[in-house]
């Protein structure tokens, strides 16, 4: 899955997060709820691990782009040294 596809879709299901859980305020012993908002925080758990890969590559990518252009890296610490 593409980097901005797994953006969009982290944050469709943190839009649905936040709406279960203002739900939860309201009946905070509803068992339907709190399955639903069990699940969610796994689909987004699993998210997120599937964007660490994505991230990473950008990163080093911008990093190796930083070299060959002779644009000045924002974030040093990505930088590679030749």
């Amino acid at each position: 899955m593409e980097l901005q596809t797994l953006q969009e879709a982290l944050k469709v299901e943190i839009q649905v997060h936040q709406k279960l859980v203002a739900q939860m305020k309201q009946d905070p012993q509803n068992a339907d709820l709190k399955k639903q908002l069990h699940e969610l925080q796994a689909k987004i758990t699993a998210l997120s691990e599937k964007q660490k890969p994505s991230v990473s590559h950008y990163q080093f990518f911008m990093a190796c782009r930083c070299h060959h252009t002779g644009i000045h890296c924002v974030e040093a610490s990505l930088c590679l040294t030749y």
